[in-house]
């Protein structure tokens, strides 16, 4: 057996522990954040629709897609399934899940950006440690197929890049760090390797349409230019051969499957055609993430100062070459003249001696107005972080401080667009093509909730993307103060966005602090389903009331309509839904109010419960024309805290 050098077995330990570390830290915030907070609306959708899935499948009753409407991929449902069926109903279950993928989300992000830039381990490291409080889970903590997804594109991004050669050198940067830059290559990587970044490249699909469908484009687009770049310089093709035939055989695969079980014309209309028609946005919708009025200032801060440093480094190169024409002038003069007076000819080393001090003294010479550039060029690029963090601190709430750390997104979006379009003139690799992979996702996740709803999740997408630009001259110079200021910025005013909950504040969370943390009184679950459940207000105890209420009120092969559906009353009772919608939101609920009426009476549904006490802040849209629309059938049975129970009038409405 191999013995580990002295070196490299502190290297395997450091990264190990390091590795731990960033994976313990990243799953503890999200239990944390979870121990505070429940979203009852959004709980309520994934835990029932899992629920559902699972009887479903069970009792063989009413499949998604097919028997009823229901507008996202079945992935996250499915895993939820998973842990229901095998481990009953059980919430606690679910928050663990989510803990587990948000230290694995981080893990993958440090792991691909080792491999983007291993030779600033320590600066890629602290980056990555952002993602604690800015992780996939941290700043939404519950379960949900945005984060999924995300969490599929990493594994494909990671198992992409292992496809790639060893990471080559760029602009002078030495790309070897131990084992971290030579995983794969052309005769290195196996054929499975290859396949399966192909099958994982269609994963995402499955999890979350808008993000999954562009990403697989543009992967598979990526793929095609370097196949065929690598065809045209006669080089082998095999490994992106297998890459399309892993894409190829996993799309056939999932959907045979889906035309088996739900059929795909179902599928594609819930999925495609209506989740399109209730949520993508328009292109004015789209392009207002990049009004903001800070970037007319800070993109021409940044380009002038990358300029700056362009400029630096052609000056450092000028003055260095005429250091050594000079030398070389000085070195055949000196000599011609020996050979003229005859006198021994001079020793080799003296020359070289005497030519590196005049190079040496050149450039000290050059080092100050070089080190004005540089300290120029750092003062602009860090300007806007120092904007963003000031804005932070100075805003006087919650929601104007996470505007102004999200500010900095369209920024970056900007400058990693120029940067991908300056790397068009380099051969089409995976490395090459990364940044577009990177910026068509943060693209396409900003097709369901624009800048302000999207960016919970994708924190990771936007590190590689900063690791990107880091790693290429001339920023790669100034790579040290740049990821300082980056990892203090995102470390502090992350932090406090995350705990602030901002992205949660669509629901009543009770008292905050200054800087918008709830303070609580919080709750906690007393039901087993529930337990592990805690949340401020009075929500939690009024839907277990409702439960045991409704155990002794309602049969249980009764139907129900819950409006607007904002507790999970499937999950915790273990009643089988019988009604097609669960949830009365508009991307989700394909009904008008009175199609919602005509469809209860047409399944004969019995009893309506009304919530009079939202967790949310404001109403679901067109909430009082439903309920307007079912009230006349119903006659009130029992008033709870929170609750209003109807039954339906006898013999008004008899089942057609």
């Amino acid at each position: 057996m191999p013995t580990l050098s002295p070196w490299r077995r502190r290297s395997v330990v450091a990264n190990t522990l390091t590795a731990l570390a960033l994976f313990l830290a990243s799953a503890a915030f999200t239990l944390w954040q979870n121990a505070h907070v429940a979203v009852l609306w959004d709980l309520a959708y994934l835990l029932d629709s899992s629920y559902r899935f699972v009887l479903a499948f069970q009792h063989s009753g009413q499949l998604p897609y097919r028997d009823i409407p229901f507008v996202h991929p079945p992935l996250t449902f499915l895993i939820q399934a998973v842990l229901i069926r095998l481990f009953g109903r059980v919430y606690w279950h679910t928050i663990l899940y989510a803990a587990l993928a948000n230290g694995a989300a981080t893990l993958l992000t440090w792991r691909i950006a080792l491999r983007l830039l291993p030779q600033r381990w320590l600066l890629v490291t602290l980056l990555c440690a952002t993602l604690v409080p800015l992780g996939i889970y941290s700043v939404y903590p519950h379960p949900i197929y945005d984060s999924d997804c995300l969490l599929a594109v990493l594994l494909a991004l990671y198992l992409l890049l292992r496809t790639e050669p060893t990471v080559p050198k760029r602009m002078g940067a030495p790309f070897m760090c131990s084992s971290i830059a030579h995983e794969g290559g052309d005769a290195a990587s196996p054929l499975m390797r290859n396949l399966l970044a192909g099958a994982a490249c269609v994963l995402p699909l499955f999890f979350k349409q808008n993000i999954g469908l562009p990403f697989l484009l543009i992967a598979m687009a990526c793929i095609i230019a370097i196949l065929i770049t690598r065809r045209i310089h006669k080089r082998p093709i095999a490994p992106q051969l297998a890459i399309l035939t892993g894409a190829a055989l996993a799309s056939a695969a999932a959907l045979f499957l889906l035309h088996l079980t739900v059929g795909l014309t179902n599928y594609r209309y819930w999925t495609i055609t209506f989740a399109a028609q209730r949520r993508l946005p328009g292109l004015t919708t789209l392009l207002s993430t990049y009004h903001q009025p800070s970037l007319r200032w800070t993109v021409p801060t940044s380009l002038a100062a990358i300029l700056l440093l362009h400029l630096s480094e052609i000056d450092k190169q000028r003055v260095l070459t005429d250091a050594q024409d000079a030398v070389t002038v000085q070195v055949a003069a000196d000599t011609q003249a020996a050979a003229t007076l005859r006198y021994p000819e001079p020793s080799g080393s003296g020359f070289i001696s005497r030519s590196k001090r005049k190079v040496r003294h050149a450039m000290l010479a050059h080092r100050v107005p070089n080190a004005a550039l540089r300290g120029a060029a750092i003062a602009l690029l860090l300007i806007p972080f120092a904007y963003a963090a000031l804005t932070f601190f100075l805003a006087d709430n919650p929601s104007d401080r996470a505007d102004a750390l999200l500010s900095l997104w369209p920024h970056l979006l900007l400058l990693a667009t120029v940067f991908a379009l300056y790397q068009l003139r380099l051969r089409p690799t995976i490395l090459t093509l990364l940044p577009f992979l990177l910026l068509a996702i943060i693209d396409g996740t900003f097709l369901s909730q624009q800048l302000w709803g999207s960016t919970y999740a994708l924190w990771p997408i936007l590190i590689l993307l900063l690791v990107l630009i880091l790693r290429e001259a001339p920023l790669n110079q100034l790579a040290t103060p740049l990821t300082l200021t980056i990892t203090a910025t995102f470390l502090v005013c992350g932090t406090l966005y995350a705990l602030s909950l901002d992205r949660l504040s669509y629901n009543n969370l009770g008292d905050r602090t200054s800087y918008g943390v709830p303070t609580g009184p919080f709750t906690h679950a007393t039901l087993p389903a529930l337990r592990g459940m805690a949340t401020p207000g009075p929500y939690l105890p009024d839907f277990e009331n409702l439960v045991r209420t409704t155990a002794t009120l309602i049969p249980p092969g009764d139907g129900i309509v819950l409006l607007p559906g904002q507790e999970p009353f499937y999950f915790a009772t273990g009643r089988t839904p019988r009604f097609p919608v669960l949830l009365l939101d508009p991307t989700t609920n394909p009904y008008s109010p009175t199609q919602l009426r005509d469809e209860a009476r047409h399944r004969n549904i019995q009893w309506l419960i009304l919530n009079t006490h939202l967790q949310l802040n404001a109403d679901p849209t067109n909430l009082p024309a439903y309920v307007h629309a079912l009230l006349p059938d119903f006659t009130p049975v029992r008033t709870l805290p929170g609750y209003a129970i109807y039954h339906r009038t006898p013999l008004t409405h008899p089942v057609q």
